[in-house]
């Protein structure tokens, strides 16, 4: 299976092209400056882009089986002008185009409807305070997935607790298009391992999953 990874050099986007090549995937890493991306495999080819253009982007995603990725805004200015969301709906425009359709990105486990049982200083004061300090962050987010559900895409939202470099636990909890009970953190190790195992999996499409321990 051919993997498409945006974001490959990131925190999270590193990590899930090396679990991706241990899996046995074939993978194009889409970098802005290829030599920061020192990894050798046979299986991995890297895709130095700079501007992200259309036609750029369509000659990248192709040959994808499916496309995944990690991108976010590094500064509050560029998630107050949705960069991410942006290069989002330019990926999913190209993959339509190409005729791929399955499509794998991560947004935040703040912007999930919490549960009816969510712990009180979670509602009260954690959610409270994170989208008053990270508002531009937040409202960037959910326009990625509005973006996804308009796109037409076999898309899934992974929507992460606070990320982590702990270590792979694959002892982790997940809950469709509703916030987790409590859930604070995860590893950006088994968040990677989740969003591999969810390619293939038809019960994912169309969903928002939050992930916690």
């Amino acid at each position: 299976m051919n993997l498409t990874v945006f974001g490959a050099t990131g925190r999270t986007g590193r990590p899930l092209v090396d679990r991706a090549l241990e899996a046995g995937y074939r993978v194009t890493a889409v970098v802005r400056d290829r030599s920061s991306l020192p990894a050798i495999h046979p299986s991995l080819t890297a895709v130095e882009l700079s501007t992200f253009t259309p036609n750029e982007i369509r000659a990248v995603v192709a040959r994808s089986d499916a496309v995944l990725s990690a991108l976010g805004s590094n500064t509050l200015r560029d998630a107050r002008a949705r960069v991410t969301a942006n290069l989002t709906r330019a990926i999913t425009a190209a993959m339509a185009a190409e005729g791929v359709a399955r499509f794998l990105t991560i947004t935040s486990g703040v912007i999930a409807p919490q549960p009816h049982d969510q712990l009180w200083w979670h509602k009260r004061i954690l959610g409270p305070a994170l989208t008053t300090i990270l508002s531009p962050v937040y409202a960037e987010h959910r326009a990625m997935e509005k973006i996804c559900a308009a796109s037409g895409m076999e898309w899934t939202i992974f929507r992460p607790a606070r990320l982590t470099s702990g270590q792979l636990t694959r002892s982790y909890r997940t809950a469709a298009d509703i916030g987790l009970r409590g859930g604070t953190s995860i590893s950006r190790a088994d968040l990677v391992r989740a969003m591999l195992g969810a390619i293939t999996d038809p019960l994912t499409i169309g969903r928002a999953i939050s992930i916690a321990y």
